[in-house]
């Protein structure tokens, strides 16, 4: 039976779960989930064994040494939460929480401060739900909606009234029907069940949100804010979700952790509109983490490491997606590096991997998610095959699916009732096509495919029916030609009278066996870009119609390969004039257009400004006077790009206007009223075929059209012109 790691969708009456958690709600049943913590990381499989990689200066992986790991290493079962800052805390399915790492403040809740490298029970803490490790600091909460804190309490964090460490678990006074609870950088916030925050500690930067920067020993309640139903935090900055789907946040901004688009922090909460429509959040030191209802992660905050997983190492104000990941439903923001879990149990990071933390092998900074060898499943899963086709002929019925990530190979079934139940009649089906040559005309069957994938199986995919009948077969197509393109093949047939559509297969070797890549083509031609050049494809076409594929076309083959790239542009000039800069470049030969590109500091990074230009010059209007602007210029042909220009610079100004006077060998005067960078570019022309190169004319545009023209052109040709002046005004 398949297994998934659940995409938990936010839902609330006045009960808050966590995703992405630090106070991790205990369900009574193992959900996978990971923690990231200041430099190391805990894991928790389905199985109940906890896992852990990263630093372990104070004993915090807790397998016995204080040796570091860069892979994951087994150190407890039975547990049901886990929670991790710079030491750990797991809680166990008999409501008992354990604890190791570094003790110095009594973090640990075992009565001293001596640091733990293996697990060890807090004595007198039991029925508890939910746990979270804070700065040196824990927080605990128990069935009955109490809520115990140890640790260091320098900053009041523990709630009691005072600024005295405790050693073991103690009540916070004061404090009942909590439901969530978050232990923060030094400060703590709680919600209850009426759906209202408090909070208690360090509040130099607003972190209690109570529209101060005053400690408070004990909890209050966070101003202005209730209806909610999801709290989360870990460093100094909060978020809060409401049950009308509006998202609020405060704290410590000076990264853009809050995600409005500035870095002012907040001392009350404030709603955030580009933090909605997520089901999840995660709340780093200095960096955040969110999921959407489709799989895929959004994050913003501070960058210094990576930890974004953008690859760079730019802060960003608001939510970006993280596109290499998807189908992602769990993840975990650590001090500086970053945690997800995919469906199918897989742990990507990214991110500081000084201590192996991201659990890779390796010590090595990721600035873009990498994918570890580990799983969050004890049996890894494998999904369904999606898109099964079951095409009708004679004797036959031919089945196509796509192919399925991670799968070894698939199961065919069969029945003759809708919904079945199934007959397997293939298994260990390597190609994602199959023929079923066991049928008879005029019976209507019933297929799923199911995946394989280290002897588990998926599901069955959606079901696909069809009725074999006995038909005159349609013609193949005749005159299949493939050619070959940089990482394409374009093949091209004949149309066959009667045909409704075409299917397309292609395989390695000649004769085939081959797998089909496109069903109802409808078109005579078909490109195909699914290929790795170097590589020669053997391609067939069949012909469809009423159902009835025609028997294989003659072979074609083709090699692709990257073409041979277009020259860059050269002598590529920027001349500066009032909101415009005027390029001009030589003429490429083969190029089919030009690429415009433009920066404002020399080297790039470029932004594209302009495709598909056809002339060898470009009037960019875009800029701001006073700006210097540095640009370069790419050929295109055939689809291939061309390296970059030389790079010329300009700084666009205001400019006066000019009347250009030229008088003609005949006497003739012309006027011309223009912009000094058009005259300028005249001056240019004359100079250049006075040193014997250019073209021998000039050609002015005339603007002022009227009628059908589409356009004019005025042509002076050098060799007529006698004198001429500028007349600056």
């Amino acid at each position: 039976m398949k297994r998934v790691l659940n995409m938990f969708i936010v839902f609330f009456t006045m009960m808050a779960v966590f995703l992405c958690p630090l106070g991790v709600q205990a369900s009574g049943t193992v959900t996978p989930q990971i923690s990231g913590g200041g430099t190391h990381t805990l894991a928790l499989k389905d199985d109940g064994t906890v896992w852990t990689w990263g630093s372990n200066e104070y004993g915090e992986l807790g397998d016995g040494t204080t040796i570091d790991k860069t892979t994951p290493v087994q150190i407890m079962s039975g547990v049901i939460a886990i929670s991790a800052k710079f030491h750990s805390l797991a809680l166990k399915d008999d409501g008992t929480v354990w604890a190791w790492g570094h003790n110095g403040n009594g973090q640990l809740g075992i009565g001293n401060t001596t640091n733990m490298n293996v697990p060890t029970q807090i004595p007198s803490l039991t029925n508890v739900i939910a746990i979270s490790a804070g700065n040196y600091f824990s927080l605990a909460l128990k069935n009955d909606g109490t809520v115990w804190a140890w640790g260091h309490n320098y900053s009041g964090q523990l709630g009691d009234g005072s600024t005295t460490d405790r050693l073991t678990p103690f009540q916070v006074p004061n404090l009942s029907n909590v439901v969530s609870i978050v232990g923060g950088h030094s400060h703590s916030i709680a919600l209850k069940n009426d759906g209202t925050v408090w909070a208690w500690g360090w509040n130099a930067s607003g972190e209690l949100g109570d529209g101060t920067t005053t400690q408070k020993h004990s909890p209050i309640q966070v101003s202005n804010l209730s209806n909610v139903v999801l709290i989360a935090g870990k460093g100094s900055h909060h978020i809060a979700l409401k049950d009308d789907g509006t998202v609020w946040a405060w704290g410590y901004n000076d990264k853009g952790q809050l995600g409005d688009g500035t870095t002012t922090e907040r001392h009350s909460p404030v709603q955030v509109s580009a933090l909605s429509d997520f089901v999840s959040y995660s709340i780093g030191q200095g960096h955040n983490m969110a999921i959407k209802s489709d799989g895929t992660v959004w994050s913003w905050g501070y960058n210094g490491y990576g930890n974004i997983g953008d690859g760079t190492t730019t802060n960003r104000h608001t939510p970006i997606n993280i596109t290499s990941l998807s189908n992602i439903s769990n993840c975990s923001a650590g001090r500086f590096h970053s945690l997800a879990v995919a469906n199918d149990g897989t742990v990507w990071a990214w991110g500081r991997n000084d201590y192996g933390q991201l659990g890779d092998g390796t010590t090595t900074e990721k600035h873009t998610p990498v994918q570890i060898d580990f799983n969050l499943f004890t049996t890894p899963t494998v999904t369904a095959p999606t898109n099964l086709t079951a095409t009708p002929g004679d004797g036959l019925v031919l089945l196509n699916w796509d192919s399925v990530t991670g799968a070894d190979s698939y199961n065919v079934k069969r029945a003759e009732t809708s919904g079945g139940p199934y007959t397997t009649i293939a298994n260990d089906v390597t190609s994602t096509s199959y023929p079923d040559n066991s049928v008879i005309n005029g019976t209507t069957y019933y297929y799923v495919v199911t995946s394989i994938a280290s002897s588990t199986e998926s599901d069955n995919s959606e079901e696909a029916s069809a009725t074999p009948n006995a038909a005159t077969p349609v013609p193949a197509p005749t005159n299949l030609t493939a050619t070959p393109g940089d990482g394409l093949v374009l093949l091209n047939w004949d149309s066959v009278t009667g045909a409704d559509s075409y299917n397309v297969k292609r395989a390695e070797t000649s004769g085939g066996p081959y797998t089909t890549i496109a069903n109802d083509v409808t078109s005579t031609s078909y490109q195909d870009d699914s290929v790795i050049n170097g590589t020669t494809y053997y391609y067939v076409v069949t012909s469809i119609a009423s159902s009835t594929e025609s028997n294989n076309s003659e072979e074609a083959s083709a090699t692709p390969n990257a073409a041979t790239p277009v020259p860059a542009p050269t002598n590529l000039t920027a001349t500066p004039g009032d909101g415009l800069v005027l390029l001009n470049w030589d003429s490429v030969t083969g190029a089919d257009s030009y690429n415009v590109k433009r920066a404002e500091t020399s080297g790039g990074p470029y932004t594209t400004i302009a495709n598909d230009v056809t002339s060898t010059s470009y009037q960019d209007n875009s800029v701001t006077n006073g700006t210097t602007y540095y640009y370069v210029v790419s050929s295109v042909s055939s689809g291939t790009e061309s390296d970059n220009s030389n790079e010329a610079s300009a700084t666009p100004g205001t400019s006066t206007n000019a009347l250009l006077e030229i008088v003609l060998t005949n006497g003739t005067e012309k006027e011309y009223d223009l912009t000094m960078p058009q005259v300028n570019a005249f001056i240019s022309w004359f100079e250049g075929i006075s040193a014997g190169s250019g073209s021998p004319y000039y050609s002015f545009n005339l603007t002022y059209n009227t009628g059908p023209f589409l356009s004019r052109k005025d042509y002076i040709v050098f060799d007529k012109i006698l004198t001429f002046q500028v007349n600056e005004y």
